[in-house]
């Protein structure tokens, strides 16, 4: 059998380096509140969340702190920042964008409750997504994104987004400090640097 699949396969490797953190991903935190809530924190790997006037092709290093599923709780953020190992500071570009999802009731207001059920279990109402994006004035610190008891803003994304493309980043740290109703968030020691990675795969003929 070994025979077989030394001469069917064989081992490819791939020599690269990443921007990563202390664990050699872009996640550096995640937290589930008993179906309430999920909190993410870590590298954004999509496409930049603002323009520049120089290099706007050019991927930025993005971290964002994502907090979904909720409805209900306040949401102030405290702090924010990234700096270098030396403790300068990372210039940087600061955003929240929100997306809330809002019930389209298209119903008369003129029917009974019975007619009201009888058209809302054959066909529920439809929904949009309502998307907000601003900046943030970090020297503004802290702030409230969200009141309690709004009932809105289904998800949060507040961005951290370096001015210089992510190719000529250095070695930084990222400390964040928010809280989400009672529960407060603070940042552990993370450290993102260039990370040399191997990946071996068999490819198959």
């Amino acid at each position: 059998m070994s025979f077989v699949f030394l001469f069917s396969s064989c081992i490819m490797c791939d020599i690269g380096r990443k921007f990563a953190n202390n664990k050699g991903s872009g996640q550096d935190y995640f937290y589930f509140n008993e179906g309430n809530y999920n909190i993410e924190c870590g590298e954004w790997t999509l496409n930049n969340r603002f323009e520049y006037e120089d290099e706007n092709d050019c991927k930025r290093f993005t971290y964002v702190i994502k907090i979904s599923f909720d409805e209900r709780d306040a949401v102030k953020l405290n702090a924010f920042e990234l700096k270098y190992l030396d403790g300068t500071a990372v210039e940087v570009k600061y955003g929240v964008e929100t997306y809330t999802q809002i019930v389209i009731d298209t119903t008369p207001n003129n029917i009974s409750q019975d007619k009201y059920v009888e058209i809302y279990n054959k066909d529920t109402f439809p929904v949009k997504i309502e998307h907000k994006k601003w900046d943030i004035d970090i020297d503004s610190l802290p702030i409230v994104l969200r009141e309690s008891g709004e009932g809105k803003a289904h998800c949060i994304k507040i961005f951290a987004e370096t001015i210089e493309p992510w190719y000529k980043m250095k070695k930084l740290t990222v400390y964040y400090d928010f809280e989400v109703g009672e529960k407060r968030f603070i940042s552990k020691k993370i450290k993102y640097k260039w990370r040399v990675y191997l990946d071996c795969r068999p490819k198959w003929f």
